[in-house]
């Protein structure tokens, strides 16, 4: 019998989870995100990461499908809810993320966030996150910001996603 699905929809609701219910979540959602990226099953991407297929269903049920051959597959995306760093109207946070484009889309913009903070990427590469938003929040282009913030150590989490206290009985 596979558990019951979980839904994840805030920083809240992640908090809740205890650490290795997190731990389990992340590398579920790695797996669905690997099965994508190189278009196979998910049982593969599961085996792969390190994680049973029991625990992917139970974290990202809506993000798969039957396929050929009795294989579950990926769907083309979901609305999961991810976390992730990113700078946003002038605040270095863990942003909540609906869906797989919203997270790929964060992952770019602190990418590039960070580095510039550190002195590894140009202003023309900050220049390409002018104007965008991600979450309906306006990324964070400016390079004073995010020197302030570097200065001050907030944009620089070692794990982010495990650095969100535990409020879960299991950890």
């Amino acid at each position: 019998m596979c558990p019951r699905s979980y839904r994840v929809e805030s920083l809240e609701d992640l908090r809740r989870l205890s650490e290795q219910e997190r731990e389990e979540r992340r590398l579920a959602l790695r797996a669905v995100k690997d099965a994508r990226q190189y278009g196979g099953p998910v049982e593969a991407a599961a085996d792969e990461v390190g994680i049973e297929m029991r625990a992917v269903r139970r974290w990202a049920a809506e993000a798969l499908r039957p396929g050929p051959g009795g294989w579950t597959y990926p769907t083309e995306t979901d609305s999961l809810v991810r976390f992730s760093p990113v700078v946003l109207e002038g605040e270095s946070q863990i942003a909540a993320l609906v869906g797989p484009e919203e997270a790929d889309d964060a992952a770019v913009a602190y990418d590039v966030q960070w580095r510039f903070a550190h002195g590894r990427a140009t202003r023309d590469e900050l220049r390409i996150l002018e104007g965008r938003r991600i979450g309906g929040k306006l990324v964070t282009a400016d390079p004073e910001t995010l020197r302030r913030l570097a200065l001050a150590n907030e944009i620089d989490p070692e794990d982010p996603y495990r650095e969100i206290p535990a409020g879960g009985s299991n950890g």
